[in-house]
């Protein structure tokens, strides 16, 4: 039973110290992210008209917020989208894959 409990033991640390890589990796993509400072009436992209709110806390963006461009190019307040993606690591709109990270 001892012998049993050090095994689930070791196995539980490993798996605890192979989730913090796992989350330091992302954390390290996640920073590579393009972010830009939100200016109202400058769409980045020609093809797009300017979407002027968060997504994900569906507040308006303010002058000089700073966004997190995904590579899908959906922008989202960087304090809202950096904790979702630490979990999820794919666009909360369209769920584009955006670490590159393989289930």
């Amino acid at each position: 039973v001892i012998v049993q409990a050090q095994r689930q033991s070791r196995h539980s640390q490993l798996d605890q110290e192979s989730e913090l890589d796992l989350k330091q990796h992302i954390a390290q993509k996640l920073l590579a992210l393009k972010t830009r400072r939100y200016q109202p009436g400058r769409a980045p992209h020609s093809w797009a008209h300017e979407i002027d709110s968060c997504a994900i806390c569906l507040d308006q963006f303010q002058k000089n917020q700073c966004l997190r461009v995904l590579p899908c190019l959906h922008e989202f307040h960087r304090d809202c989208v950096d904790p979702w993606l630490l979990l999820q690591q794919t666009c909360p709109l369209c769920k584009h894959n955006v670490l590159g990270n393989r289930c």
